[in-house]
């Protein structure tokens, strides 16, 4: 009897061991579960912060950026409306295409080694986004090729930044290695940097200035044109006043060297004179290379520039004639350009 009621103690106390053994095995995995379910949520949040920090990270990165394609875009948009005003028509570079001028130039290989103000101060290079390891880092580069004689001409723009600061350079040479020098339009100039300098908010783009721009000729220093526009709140008489005003013998001699290309804006030398021996006006540098006799009547005007490649047994001036019309719509439409051109006259010497 008492072996039965100790065998009988020793299975209830064994029973209760194993209970204990069980309930503590089943409370291990539960415990387990949480801890690693709090461990997930940590690291996503950790993955969340690492993403906020990359994404906060490109776009500062992109706002400190000289050059990206809000920007490109404005400067597109700049000589897409400028363009038209001058009578030309400006192909870009588009960063993969090489852009070849019709003197044969091709861009950007010509960047290589290509001469700044007829010195090499430094390297200058194709870098989108203004900070490349040149000198002169290339943003943007826009050709146009002449129509009006001689021919070959080009105005080929380079838009880039040396030292972080933006500037516009041209080339114009017609033979040989290009010279890039820094522009004298201004409107061209500063409408560069006014869309360089801004801030991606900005609508640095569309500038209203009235300075000077480049001819259709072959300079890039005729800073006689604009792109200001008649203004919407002028009266209709005032700009029938405008588009109609007479234009003198010596504002034709000046409109007549912007198409040919000369730099009016700047040249000290413009002579004019009436009465000479084949025609009744005659603008020009103060050369006789750079003489231009022409005629006009109220419909034509006839011009003849010095033909380059003349000898003896070849006439000495070749003849062209434009529309007064189209002569007027190139250079004397709005009242920015007709300020520009008048200002040239007043200083022609006589």
């Amino acid at each position: 009897m008492k072996n039965t009621k100790h065998l009988l103690s020793t299975l209830i106390a064994l029973g209760a061991t194993l209970a204990l053994v069980g309930l503590a095995g089943c409370g291990t995995p539960a415990k387990s579960g949480h801890s690693t379910t709090k461990s997930s949520k940590v690291t996503k949040a950790k993955k969340k912060k690492t993403t906020a920090k990359k994404t906060t990270a490109a776009s500062s990165s992109q706002k400190q950026t000289l050059w990206n394609a809000t920007k490109d875009q404005q400067l597109k948009d700049f000589i897409a409306q400028w363009a038209p005003t001058m009578g030309q028509s400006y192909t870009e570079y588009d960063g993969k295409t090489p852009l070849k001028t019709s003197v044969g130039t091709t861009y950007p290989d010509a960047l290589k080694g290509i001469k700044i103000e007829q010195t090499t101060p430094g390297t200058i290079g194709w870098a989108p986004t203004g900070e490349g390891k040149y000198d002169y880092n290339v943003v943007a580069i826009y050709n146009y090729d002449g129509s009006v004689p001689p021919l070959p001409n080009h105005i080929t723009y380079v838009f880039a930044f040396h030292e972080g600061s933006p500037i516009a350079l041209v080339d114009q040479t017609r033979d040989g290695w290009p010279i890039l020098t820094p522009t004298r339009n201004t409107e061209v100039k500063n409408s560069f940097a006014q869309i360089a300098n801004a801030s991606a908010s900005d609508n640095a783009g569309t500038s209203d200035s009235t300075e000077a721009s480049d001819s259709t000729g072959t300079s890039d220093n005729n800073d006689s044109d604009t792109t200001a526009s008649d203004s919407t709140s002028t009266s209709a008489e005032t700009q029938a006043a405008i588009k109609n005003r007479p234009m003198s013998a010596q504002a034709i001699g000046v409109m007549i060297m912007m198409l040919r290309g000369d730099d009016v804006a700047n040249d000290e030398n413009l002579t004019f004179d009436n009465n000479t021996a084949s025609y009744p006006y005659l603008v020009s540098s103060g050369t006789a290379v750079t003489q231009i006799p022409f005629h006009y009547n109220q419909f034509t005007i006839t011009y003849a520039i010095r033909n380059p490649n003349y000898n003896d047994s070849d006439q000495v001036f070749d003849d062209h004639t434009i529309s007064t019309s189209d002569l007027r719509r190139k250079f004397y439409r709005t009242p920015a350009q007709q300020q520009a051109v008048e200002a040239v006259v007043a200083r022609l010497k006589h």
